[in-house]
């Protein structure tokens, strides 16, 4: 805590949206456009806190439109994509206008492209992530055992779980 204090965390609060996101989904009535979109807005408030969360708007597109699909509901599924996207771009158009005044163009290219710069010209800041990463996999083997553990027993049983089980464990199965 005290190494990190000096700087703010996006994750926390773009995790906070992301979740929010799958729980309007999961409460709410996936067939209306409405909750979809309400969906989208966070997933996109989400994506503005940290461009990383776009690994959770992609869990919750996939996972909405796989659940309508495995119920041979292919329009549905169309559209709850549809509608996702358009939620999405609302609070990304809202930030780009709020921002970017007349001129929201430039605002919205560095949404999009700043973090690719940075990923990609960002130097030494991301060379631990590779020992981080394999650090945190062996020390909590047990734990990421019977988390896939528990979602391959979820997945033999994918055709006999409702809709809202099926997109909570597409979801948990793409952000995993």
């Amino acid at each position: 805590f005290i190494e990190r204090i000096f700087r703010t965390i996006a994750e926390p609060l773009a995790l906070f949206f992301a979740a929010a996101a799958l729980l309007v989904v999961l409460r709410g009535r996936a067939e209306q456009a409405r909750t979809i979109v309400v969906a989208g807005i966070l997933g996109g408030l989400s994506f503005l806190a940290t461009q990383k969360a776009l690994y959770f708007n992609v869990a919750l597109g996939l996972a909405l439109v796989a659940d309508a699909a495995l119920a041979r509901r292919y329009r549905d599924g169309f559209l709850r994509g549809l509608w996702l996207v358009l939620g999405w771009f609302i609070p990304i158009a809202a930030y780009c206008l709020a921002f970017g005044g007349s001129d929201p163009l430039p605002v919205l290219k560095n949404v999009f492209l700043g973090p690719i710069e940075v990923a990609t010209t960002g130097g030494d800041v991301y060379t631990g992530l590779r020992n981080f990463v394999w650090q945190t996999l062996q020390r909590n083997a047990l734990l990421y055992l019977f988390c896939f553990a528990g979602m391959a027993l979820a997945w033999i049983r994918l055709t006999s779980l409702d809709g809202r089980t099926r997109v909570a464990l597409i979801f948990t199965s793409v952000v995993t």
